[in-house]
């Protein structure tokens, strides 16, 4: 009985063992398709971006926000038919409804019957239950926030007390439901943002804990947290060491109309640490789409560029750009497109 036991056991170890590995290759697939798709956005060639788009949601459903940039290039440049339902329907399935685009039905007639058929028979798969504890987290973070206290220390109670109560949410959340992503919760995920960062300031809480799994299972989209970790470690200890910088998204900020990249000091690695994130997109790919939001007046805006704007700080913008000009720091800086 035992050796059954035990080749049973190992049996069970091996289709899980292959079926994870299936999963993070699938969402490396992705994750790379999408960053091409990005790229070649950032040079305008649509076409391309618009067959990349398909690739990756051939091997992994898509992110909200991956499905949204597919549907504008493929609506405003490519004008694929087909793709631009397929991306129709991810949006409808996410709880988003894109109906605004029903505007002028005398276009394409065709299309728009469609379009109109997709909005009445694809079924929303977010979870209600799930999407409203999201919300709660989300509206608890921001009342404490916005509301006012006597003191300080009325303030700092509020919102010490609030943090841990979201934190106790959010793992029984994780804990409670199998599956936490765009599609169980809804568009609603990305606004996980905000929460964490403040969980990060004020318990010193690391989202790795729960995100970093999340990221490679295809849960969690990989540039949102890149940007979350790296946020956060201005408020960590770690900071004010050696170790300024996770992935690299954290040394940009403008200085009255010029917006400064800073390069990483330690670029190998920071590199290496995004490939274990199972994705492709190095720094300079990063660094490429921050120029490409930063100076040009587009929409696509695959990365929200954290940005400090100091409007008086004449002394600091001449002072960096001399350092960028004689190369004892590098990077770059850029005139913003207003």
């Amino acid at each position: 009985m035992k050796p059954l036991l035990i080749f049973a056991f190992l049996v069970g170890f091996s289709v899980a063992y292959s079926q994870t590995n299936i999963q993070k290759k699938n969402v490396r697939t992705y994750n790379s398709f999408v960053n091409k798709a990005e790229l070649f956005v950032c040079d305008k060639q649509y076409d391309k971006a618009s067959d990349c788009y398909a690739e990756a949601f051939k091997s992994h459903r898509p992110f909200a926000q991956d499905a949204f940039f597919a549907f504008r290039v493929n609506y405003e440049q490519v004008r694929d038919t087909t793709r631009i339902l397929e991306c129709i329907q991810y949006l409808i399935r996410l709880g988003d409804q894109p109906d605004w685009i029903i505007e002028d039905s005398t276009k394409d007639p065709y299309f728009y019957r469609c379009a109109q058929e997709l909005f009445e028979t694809t079924k929303i798969e977010v979870v209600p239950s799930l999407n409203q504890e999201f919300l709660e987290i989300l509206e608890s973070d921001q009342r404490v926030m916005t509301q006012y206290f006597e003191s300080d220390e009325e303030y700092f109670n509020a919102i010490d007390s609030v943090m841990r109560l979201n934190l106790k949410r959010l793992k029984r959340m994780y804990r409670k439901y199998s599956v936490v992503n765009d599609y169980t919760v809804g568009r609603s995920v990305t606004g996980l943002f905000v929460p964490l960062i403040h969980l990060c300031k004020y318990l010193n809480y690391d989202a790795k804990k729960i995100l970093s799994k999340e990221v490679r299972k295809g849960n969690y989209n990989v540039q949102k947290y890149i940007i979350l970790k790296d946020y956060c470690l201005n408020f960590s200890p770690k900071y004010n060491s050696n170790e300024t910088t996770i992935y690299g998204t954290n040394l940009n900020w403008g200085i009255n109309d010029i917006y400064f990249i800073l390069q990483p000091k330690n670029l190998p690695k920071v590199n290496r640490r995004r490939r274990r994130l199972l994705t492709d997109e190095t720094w300079q790919d990063y660094e490429k789409k921050v120029e490409y939001i930063v100076t040009k007046r587009v929409d696509y805006f695959f990365y929200a560029p954290k940005t400090r704007i100091d409007k008086s700080s004449d002394e600091m913008e001449n002072s960096l750009r001399q350092s960028i000009d004689d190369g004892s720091v590098r990077g770059t800086y850029l005139h913003i497109t207003p």
